[in-house]
């Protein structure tokens, strides 16, 4: 019982403070008066402090692994060198002229290998009449 349910039966026993349960029952119907709103406000500030846990844990770079920066591969054009010759020889080829006949002409067959600074070849072959 309190004051406020019964004021006028506690007045006529005794004065406030008499009885050494009479503070407490203040303050348990205080306490009951505040539970839901302190409940509420806890709840509220136990999720705020769940998503800030999960929003930081979230935000860590790499997810817990090393960090290595990014790295630019750069491609670079391979650059001419030197040009060699890898084979020559004389070819015997036949033709004809104006009136039909047959006759045989050499040429002169180069092979070439142009070498490029990353080690790889382009070859070729050119022709001259001998």
């Amino acid at each position: 019982m309190s004051r406020k349910l019964f004021p006028n039966f506690l007045n006529q026993l005794c004065h406030s403070g008499d009885w050494p349960c009479e503070s407490s029952v203040d303050a348990l119907l205080k306490l009951k008066t505040q539970t839901p709103h302190r409940l509420m406000k806890n709840f509220a500030l136990l999720i705020i402090a769940i998503v800030c846990y999960l929003a930081a844990s979230r935000a860590e770079a790499g997810q817990c692994r090393p960090y290595t920066p990014p790295v630019k591969r750069v491609v670079c054009q391979p650059v001419y060198s030197h040009t060699k010759v890898i084979a020559c020889r004389t070819e015997c080829r036949w033709a004809l002229d104006h009136c039909g006949r047959r006759y045989s002409y050499e040429v002169k067959v180069v092979t070439y290998a142009d070498v490029y600074t990353d080690g790889t070849l382009r070859t070729y072959t050119q022709e001259v009449q001998a």
